[in-house]
């Protein structure tokens, strides 16, 4: 009763691996799902930039919408790049963001993103009767956003609103019930006010990560989490600090 153990983006991982070990031990858990990623069963929109950017197929990338062009000859220039255009799409509007993948996607070409899709399936996301399942198996769905957008203060009021909204209203209409929400890359600053008074009018509670221990004075539009390290002895460090 000290922990919810909570899981983002709707991988179809969380009910292939995590699922049977947590149902076997009865410890309850919740999955955050992109709506509209679940519709497509596509993937998260950094998975686009890091295939492509950090694939040997592409030796340069001309990113037109960021004024921007990248050699992509070394390990070096490729981290350099990936994480230009990563930081990039997590602080700008949706519209800037697909057209940034858009003109990756045209470069990567269709043959290289289809090669690349099939190496890294734990990448992708589940579908509707995945997160069905999960349901069944007593898991709670929760909302992460339909696209896995950012709501930070550069995004318009309409697209929040629909990001916020619409996510909710199509896991009702596949699921039933809809309480929560779980904001993308959600820290702090990657949630602006706009985006916190919406989640607070649609959702019981929201959650962002900002690294420290719950509060009973925590806003339930903004209730914290940790992200879990790799390690297990770090993990109980961090367990221990909050403590």
């Amino acid at each position: 009763k000290e922990l919810v153990l909570t899981f983002d983006d709707g991988y179809k991982n969380n009910l292939s691996a995590a699922a049977p070990l947590l149902v076997d031990r009865q410890i309850p858990f919740t999955v955050f799902v992109a709506t509209r990623l679940v519709d497509s069963e596509g993937f998260v929109p950094t998975y686009y930039v890091r295939s492509a950017i950090l694939s040997p197929a592409m030796k340069s990338a001309d990113i037109p919408s960021m004024k921007r062009q990248f050699l992509l000859n070394s390990d070096a220039e490729r981290m350099t790049a990936m994480n230009e255009v990563v930081r990039f799409i997590k602080t700008h509007a949706d519209a800037e963001v697909h057209q940034v993948i858009t003109e990756i996607e045209e470069q990567f070409g269709t043959t290289n993103r289809s090669e690349a899709d099939s190496h890294f399936g734990s990448e992708r996301i589940m579908s509707w009767e995945d997160a069905s399942e999960l349901q069944r198996l007593g898991a709670v769905i929760g909302s992460h956003s339909e696209d896995h957008s950012v709501l930070h203060d550069q995004q318009t009021s309409a697209d929040l609103q629909m990001q916020l909204q619409d996510s909710r209203n199509k896991i009702v209409q596949h699921l039933g019930s809809c309480r929560y929400f779980a904001f993308p890359n959600g820290d702090a600053k990657a949630v602006c006010e706009r985006s916190l008074m919406m989640a607070s009018e649609i959702y019981e509670m929201s959650f962002a990560v900002t690294g420290k221990s719950v509060s009973y004075s925590d806003p339930k539009a903004f209730i914290s989490r940790i992200g879990v390290a790799f390690d297990l002895y770090m993990l109980r460090t961090q367990l221990s600090l909050l403590a």
